[in-house]
């Protein structure tokens, strides 16, 4: 027997019609009909043990449903609603049904409909096809005894069961998991809607979130022309088959079972010169001064970039101080952010006797950014090489393995001998071996152990035939990715492949703007190299990601508009349709905002975004993060303070001034989440400075089912969520 108590029971009937004000619903007063009979509620909280399908037959199941049907009639007999007859002419009695009758009856219709569903997954398919207008008929209830609050049962049993196709393009901070299920709900909790509109379209992930019913509009919109004609491929009948193709010709050249075909197009196939320095290479096991010259000179030539790996500073170390001292004359100074440098504070570490100093480049971690940024800056490429550092390997999703990186300098400076630098790196471990703990003896094993799987693994230069068909086809896209205006559909799916590959290689790596294109090949992450990146992407199969993603988005409507102008496009009485609108829009600290700048999302938008989502008079959907932080916690520094300053003065603010002038009120859904035994609440990942997304919306939400046992959610309404964001930001 299901062990759960009426208040439960009643809590649960409540979600299904999460988006009606409860206290002021005519058929809610109707409950106190059934409050005054002299058992109540009993019998008809009994409905909801009894259709428990756990471990009963088909047969018992029909049994149960069929009894559950007489207790409503005769608690509609009892409160003198309908009659014995229970005709389905009986249409406008239906009117005084309690809510509690209406929401048991949806609740038994939407089991009706998860049972067939079972039952179809087990082959096993009934004679009769649940209908909604069944269970209502059976009682004579007219149409819209549940859909003049745009709520169904096969409603809500298609937005309970539907799974968010993955997206094919690779971004970061996409909306999906626990926000793609919060997404989901908030629509349904929204009620009646004609049009789902996705303003900041970006990969889809959002509008992928979001089920879809028959009777509806979906609309995506994109303002980036590059991701508006990757979603045009993709929702394309025919492109996407296209695009699928492409993909897996690009899968078998990097796998070495094509012939390149598509690199010919672009005169990339291998040289002769580039094939007999690859064949040295593998004959030779190692790679010899000679091999590497050869095959820097053929991959400078064909303008391909290279990365160099960390123990290669000694040689740029020298390369980049005599390349600056060329570039920047005595006493002139390079502009890096606000402040201006010169030679000797943008220099390599050098040590006294004038010879690079790599000790001092790490324990120098501004000095590493500036170095990084004026090699970027003034485009310092050298014999091919681009060196790609700990911080573009932060923007590309990719984390260098600094234990393993450590152990290597400790293991070559105990060799050496070499207790000064030694102790200046590594303060906190002793130089003599004998001395280490037992603890770290243990770990000084282990990771020398993994050092010497890895150390094979390390790129060098071109090592093989897949390294160098990776390189040529981050030149072809690359290139496509940032000068190519599609002209026709064959040009939209080349420009879609670019896109989807090089997110991929480059995970947030890419920059519109600069002359520097950086790849990276391994993945540090991982000591088997069967895990980098290219080897990931060779696995991928595109194929059943483009097909899903296709089947859900073959029914967008897509616009390559202003975000802004496309809300003010939808507000009512301009638009004759009831909208849900959903907003991911860039804010302080995200990808996309910057202050004064045309091109980009500015502080005057953000305003003008909540002006013209308020004045909409439609329901919204307004996603960010209630201040910026990290899954493990971010230091409380001067930047973080700005960033959440900044959120609080341009959002927040901004709606609770026009919470208070236009008396609109507002919601907020806040994903919490447990580790180990503690909920940590909204309050504490703020306070923690940890993730903490939030949803706003200007409409009620009173329940969403936990996500999973360590992500629930939690409404709060504007005004409390106001007071726990000053009160915990920045402690």
């Amino acid at each position: 027997m299901l062990r759960i108590t009426y208040k439960e029971i009643q809590a649960h009937f409540d979600d299904l019609f999460c988006s009606i004000n409860k206290s002021q619903s005519k058929a809610m007063k109707k409950n106190q009909l059934i409050d005054a009979l002299p058992d109540g509620r009993i019998k008809l909280y009994s409905i909801f043990r009894l259709i428990q399908p756990d471990g009963k037959t088909e047969e018992q199941l029909k049994s149960d449903f069929e009894q559950s049907f007489q207790i409503i009639e005769d608690a509609l007999k009892r409160l003198n609603i309908s009659n014995s007859s229970i005709v389905a002419k009986n249409v406008s009695k239906a009117n005084g049904v309690p809510m509690l009758i209406r929401q048991i009856l949806f609740f038994m219709c939407y089991v009706a409909y998860w049972m067939e569903d079972n039952a179809k997954k087990k082959g096993r398919i009934g004679k009769s096809k649940v209908t909604q207008k069944y269970f209502l008929d059976r009682f004579g209830f007219s149409h819209n005894t549940w859909t003049k609050w745009g709520m169904r049962p096969l409603q809500f049993f298609q937005t309970s069961a539907y799974i968010q196709p993955e997206c094919p393009i690779r971004y970061k901070g996409q909306k999906k998991g626990e926000l793609g299920f919060a997404i989901n709900n908030l629509v349904y909790c929204a009620g009646k809607y004609d049009c789902f509109l996705d303003i900041f379209g970006g990969s889809g992930s959002a509008s992928a979130a979001v089920c879809p019913i028959d009777n509806k509009k979906y609309l995506y919109n994109e303002w980036n022309p590059t991701i508006y004609h990757t979603i045009y491929v993709l929702s394309h009948e025919k492109l996407h088959i296209e695009l699928i193709d492409l993909l897996k010709q690009i899968q078998d050249d990097l796998a070495e079972k094509g012939h390149a075909d598509f690199l010919d197009e672009f005169h990339l196939y291998p040289s002769k010169d580039l094939i007999q320095a690859i064949q040295e290479r593998e004959k030779n096991g190692k790679m010899k001064t000679s091999t590497t010259e050869k095959m820097s000179k053929v991959a400078k030539e064909s303008g391909l970039p290279l990365v160099r790996s960390w123990h290669n500073l000694y040689d740029f170390g020298k390369e980049y101080n005599r390349c600056l001292r060329k570039k920047l004359s005595a006493g002139a100074t390079i502009q890096i952010g606000k402040k201006n440098y010169t030679y000797d504070e943008l220099k390599f570490p050098v040590d006294e006797n004038g010879n690079i100093d790599v000790s001092n480049y790490w324990l120098d971690r501004e000095r590493q950014i500036r170095i990084h940024t004026v090699e970027r800056k003034l485009n310092l490429q050298f014999a091919g090489y681009r060196l790609a550092d700990e911080e573009d390997a932060a923007e590309m999703g990719v984390s260098i393995d600094h234990d393993l990186v450590n152990r290597r300098w400790k293991e070559e400076l105990r060799k050496e001998g070499n207790a000064k630098e030694f102790n200046k790196l590594f303060k906190d471990e002793p130089f003599d071996i004998k001395l280490l703990s037992e603890e770290q003896k243990n770990k000084r094993e282990d990771e020398i152990e993994r050092l010497e799987k890895r150390k094979s693994n390390l790129p060098e230069a071109l090592f093989d035939m897949m390294h160098y068909l990776i390189l040529c086809y981050w030149q072809v896209f690359y290139n496509l990715y940032l000068s190519f205006s599609p002209s026709n559909d064959r040009e939209k799916v080349l420009l879609a492949a670019a896109h989807i590959f090089l997110r991929y290689m480059a995970f947030q790596g890419l920059d519109e703007k600069s002359n520097t294109r950086v790849l990276y090949l391994d993945d540090y992450r991982s000591d088997d190299y069967k895990s980098a990146l290219v080897e990931k992407f060779i696995q991928v199969d595109y194929k059943k990601l483009i097909k899903d993603f296709y089947k859900r988005f073959r029914r967008e409507t897509l616009y390559n508009k202003n975000a802004i102008d496309l809300v003010k496009q939808y507000k009512k009485g301009i638009s004759k349709e009831d909208v849900i609108i959903y907003s991911d829009s860039p804010y302080e600290g995200t990808s996309g905002y910057e202050k004064d700048k045309t091109d980009k999302f500015t502080k005057k938008d953000m305003e003008d975004l909540i002006d013209a989502l308020v004045d909409s008079k439609q329901k919204f959907i307004f996603s960010c993060r209630a201040a910026k932080g990290s899954l493990s916690g971010s230091k409380t520094d001067d930047k973080l303070k700005k960033l959440n300053g900044s959120i609080l003065e341009n959002v927040f603010e901004v709606f609770e001034k026009y919470q208070k002038k236009k008396k609109i009120v507002l919601y907020v859904l806040a994903i919490e989440r447990k580790e180990g035994k503690k909920v940590l609440t909204l309050a504490d990942l703020i306070r923690l400075n940890k993730i903490s997304e939030i949803m706003i919306c200007n409409y009620q939400v009173s329940y969403i089912m936990p996500y999973h046992e360590s992500i629930h959610y939690q409404v709060y309404t504007f005004v409390d969520f106001m007071d726990i964001v000053r009160k915990n930001m920045n402690k």
